[in-house]
C-alpha cells in the first residue's frame, strides 16, 4: 500500500509542475498558495481512492522534482540587462569624447588669448576670454551629467563630432602658433632692414672718412684725429666715470665691513663740513682721483726711447693707440711685468690703504699674485684696472700732445688743482654738487684735477665747505 501511495504522489506532483511551466510567471506569485492547496486535495484523493479510507495520525509529505541544472534564463528578463549595458557603454564613450573635445576647444581658446596680449587688442581679448569660459561651463556641465548617469544632456556628442570639433580646435591652435611665428619673423625682417640701412650707412660714412685721411699727408694723420681738444675732453670724462664706478664700488665693501664714512672722510680731510651726511664719499672719491693723477705731469716710464722729440712723440702715440685696441685685463695677463701693470700695482698701493685692504679681504695680500695671474673672484680688480687704463691712456695723451707743441702752435697742456679754502671761481672751478643752494665761496677740497690748454680751462672739480656759509 506504501508503495502505491508514493508511486501516486511521483506522478500527480511531475504532472503538476509540468502544466506549471507552461504557464504565465505573471501570475505565479498570486497563485503560490491555491497551487499548493490543489496538490493537496488532489493528493488525499488519491489517498483515498487507492486505500479506501483515511489513515490518520500519518505525516503527508509532498515531494516536488529537482529544477534542470542548466536551465536556460528567460528570454523575458535577458532583454532589459542586455539593452542597458549597451546604453552604458555608448554613454560613456560619448561624455569621454565631448569631454576631450572641450578640452581641445579651451586649450584653442586660451592659446587665442594669450596671442591678443602683444600686440595688445582688447576686443579680441574680449572675445576669446568669453569663449573661454563658455568651455569651462561646458565642462562643468559634463561634469554634472556624468554624475547624475544623464544620458539626454544635449551637450552629449556622438564619437565622428567630437572628432571633427577636435580636429577644428587644433587646427585653431596652429593657426594661432603659426600667426605668432609669422609676427615674430616679420618683426626680425624689420630689424634686419634696419640693420641694412645702418650698415649702408656707416660703410658710406666710412668710405668718407677714409677719403679724407688719404688726403691728409702721412705724417700728420695721426696727429689731426688724436691731438685735438675734443678728444682730450672725452678721454678725460671717461676717466672720471671710472674713479666714480670703483668709488662706488669701494664705498660699497666698506660699508658692509662696518666702516664709517664720516671717519674716514674727518680722517683724509679735517674740520670739513659736509652738506649732508652722504657728501662723505665725496672725500673718498678726492683721495681717489687726486691719486690717480699724481705725477701725471713728470710721468715718464724706463722703457721710453730717448731721442729727437720727434720720435717721442710717434711713441706716445703709438702707446696710445695700441692700448686702445686692447683689452687692459688681457694685457696684465699677457705681460705682468709691462709698464702697465707697473702703473697699476703704484697707484693700488697708493689708493688703498692696509687696513682697509685688510678688513676687506683678510690679513692675505692679493695684489702681487692677481697681477700675474688674472683673477676674476676679486671685486674690485676689474673696476680699479678700468679706472687706471682711462688714466693711462689720458696720460699718453697728454705726453704726445706736450711732445709736440714745440714744433706746432699747439699750447702744451697743464694741470692744476685748487688749495683748500681758496676762494671758489667759475672760471676755474666746478662744484662737484650740482645746483647746490650754498651761499659759501670756500673751497673744501679739490676732487678732480683741472688742466688748462692755452687760453682754454677744463674746470677742476671741488667740494665747498658748508661751514663758512658767511
Amino acid at each position: 500500500m506504501l508503495q502505491k501511495f508514493a508511486l501516486a504522489v511521483k506522478t500527480k506532483t511531475v504532472e503538476f509542475f509540468a502544466e506549471e511551466e507552461e504557464e504565465d510567471e505573471d501570475e505565479e506569485e498570486g497563485g503560490e498558495e491555491g497551487v499548493e492547496n490543489g496538490v493537496v486535495e488532489e493528493t488525499v484523493r488519491v489517498l483515498t481512492s487507492v486505500v479506501g479510507e483515511i489513515i490518520t495520525g500519518q505525516r503527508v509529505v509532498v515531494l516536488k522534482p529537482d529544477e534542470p541544472v542548466n536551465k536556460p534564463e528567460s528570454h523575458h528578463f535577458s532583454l532589459p540587462t542586455s539593452a542597458a549595458k549597451s546604453h552604458h557603454y555608448i554613454f560613456r564613450n560619448t561624455l569621454v569624447s565631448s569631454i576631450f573635445t572641450t578640452i581641445s576647444s579651451f586649450h584653442a581658446a586660451y592659446l587665442q588669448l594669450q596671442s591678443f596680449q602683444e600686440p595688445f587688442n582688447l576686443d579680441g581679448i574680449q572675445s576669446a576670454d568669453r569663449t573661454a569660459v563658455s568651455h569651462l561651463r561646458r565642462l562643468s556641465d559634463l561634469k554634472g551629467a556624468y554624475t547624475k548617469s544623464n544620458s539626454n544632456v544635449p551637450l552629449l556628442l556622438s564619437e565622428s563630432e567630437s572628432q571633427v570639433q577636435e580636429n577644428q580646435s587644433i587646427l585653431r591652435m596652429l593657426e594661432t602658433v603659426f600667426n605668432r611665428l609669422q609676427s615674430d619673423i616679420d618683426d626680425k625682417e624689420a630689424r634686419v632692414e634696419v640693420l641694412k640701412r645702418d650698415l649702408k650707412e656707416m660703410e658710406k660714412y666710412n668710405s668718407t672718412l677714409d677719403t679724407r685721411l688719404k688726403d691728409i699727408p702721412p705724417s700728420t694723420n695721426r696727429d689731426s684725429l688724436f691731438l685735438q681738444l675734443s678728444v682730450f675732453e672725452a678721454v678725460l670724462k671717461e676717466s672720471w666715470k671710472e674713479a666714480r664706478r670703483f668709488t662706488k664700488l669701494l664705498i660699497h665693501h666698506m660699508k658692509r665691513s662696518g666702516w664709517e664714512l664720516d671717519l674716514v672722510a674727518n680722517s683724509l680731510y679735517p674740520n670739513v663740513n659736509f652738506q649732508k651726511k652722504g657728501h662723505c664719499c665725496y672725500a673718498l672719491q678726492s683721495h681717489v682721483c687726486l691719486t690717480l693723477f699724481d705725477g701725471f705731469r713728470c710721468d715718464r716710464l724706463k722703457e721710453e726711447p730717448e731721442g729727437t722729440r720727434n720720435d717721442e712723440h710717434e711713441d706716445y702715440l703709438s702707446q696710445l693707440v695700441d692700448h686702445l685696441t686692447i683689452d687692459a685685463v688681457k694685457l696684465l695677463v699677457e705681460m705682468p711685468d709691462c709698464n702697465f701693470a707697473t702703473f697699476c700695482k703704484n697707484k693700488y698701493r697708493k689708493t688703498i690703504h692696509p687696513e682697509i685692504e685688510s678688513s676687506l679681504f683678510g690679513e692675505l695680500r692679493w695684489w702681487d699674485p692677481v697681477l700675474r695671474s688674472w683673477n676674476p673672484s676679486n671685486p674690485l680688480y676689474e673696476s680699479f684696472v678700468a679706472m687706471c687704463s682711462s688714466t693711462w691712456m689720458l696720460q699718453k695723451l697728454t705726453s704726445a700732445w706736450n711732445s709736440g707743441s714745440s714744433s706746432n702752435d699747439r699750447a702744451a697742456i697743464k694741470i692744476f688743482q685748487v688749495s683748500r679754502g681758496a676762494e671758489f671761481s667759475t672760471v676755474h672751478m666746478e662744484n662737484v654738487i650740482p645746483q647746490s643752494r650754498s651761499r659759501s665761496r670756500t673751497v673744501g677740497f679739490s676732487v678732480l684735477p683741472g688742466f688748462q690748454i692755452g687760453g682754454t680751462s677744463v674746470q677742476c672739480k671741488v667740494y665747498l665747505n658748508y661751514g663758512d656759509d658767511n
